[in-house]
């Protein structure tokens, strides 16, 4: 990695304005745009955006690797409720520098045109505040950085998956809960890795549901920043986590959480993904 970053939190804004070509022959062109948000909190049936940025890269869809940063469209709105403070005070949007503002969604449907994909670090959570917003964004095809790259081949197999970790492990220190700042993190990282690229923008791949059953009093945030999200609960009132995992990835996640956790059941008959669509595991204090 660039040692440009050693031992200080710069702005990638100000990277990026000398660093935006990451490779030089192309054969075939084409528009991806990465896109990350800003909210007044985690739910977007009662939450808001405050602000979403928009980054157009092109990429070679022969080789399937990252090109150039094309063009950054920043937008920011006034929430109808007070911005809470613990939001202020990561973000540094506050109610008063965001008063009046609106998102010109003409220069954000000019973003998205014609981009074969939209895609974000948790692409579940952006998706679904934008298409809360406007239900244009529902229209076109999502990538997750945080799901559709087998991360476990490029980093740790044993961190977490979210930006900050990832970050951390890659040496990256930057200012972090900024839109912008945030999608540049993980185009930073995509262009040494094209690898990694290639895992995200290739078709997608056979996928299996992994479930766990955890106690109700049983700390999730590490399974949430894992990529699991709770889909309900059982009739003995614990809760069920789930995550679409590619068969050939069953392994290392089973692993992950027979590292850091107690389980029922016998491994073996965990591995045959193959010859079912799900699997499921009983997690224990």
């Amino acid at each position: 990695m660039d040692t440009y970053f050693k031992n200080q939190k710069i702005d990638l804004r100000e990277y990026f304005r000398t660093h935006n070509v990451f490779k030089a022959t192309v054969r075939e062109k084409r528009k991806i745009v990465f896109i990350d948000t800003e909210t007044t909190g985690l739910d977007p049936r009662k939450d808001e955006l405050l602000s979403a940025s928009f980054l157009e890269c092109s990429y070679d869809a022969f080789d399937l690797s990252l090109v150039s940063l094309d063009r950054v469209t920043e937008e920011f709105r006034e929430p109808s409720q007070p911005i809470p403070p613990n939001i202020s005070a990561l973000t540094g949007l506050t109610n008063d520098n965001l008063r009046g503002k609106k998102f010109n969604d003409r220069r954000i449907y000019a973003a998205i045109k014609d981009a074969d994909y939209l895609i974000a670090h948790n692409a579940d959570f952006d998706r679904a505040f934008l298409n809360a917003y406007d239900p244009i964004f529902n229209l076109h095809k999502w990538k997750c950085t945080l799901k559709d790259i087998e991360w476990n081949y490029y980093a740790d197999p044993y961190i977490s998956r979210s930006l900050k970790s990832l970050c951390n492990h890659f040496g990256i220190s930057y200012r972090a809960h900024n839109a912008t700042n945030d999608a540049l993190a993980i185009i930073y990282i995509l262009s040494f890795k094209q690898r990694a690229v290639q895992d995200l923008l290739a078709d997608p791949v056979s996928c299996a549901d992994l479930i766990l059953d955890v106690p109700r009093d049983f700390d999730t945030r590490y399974l949430q920043k894992r990529g699991f999200f709770m889909m309900g609960r059982n009739k003995e009132g614990n809760n069920l986590f789930c995550m679409k995992v590619p068969g050939k990835k069953m392994y290392d996640e089973l692993q992950w959480i027979r590292k850091y956790y107690k389980t029922d059941g016998d491994p073996k008959g965990f591995f045959n993904i193959y010859d079912t669509r799900c699997s499921y595991l009983k997690l224990k204090q």
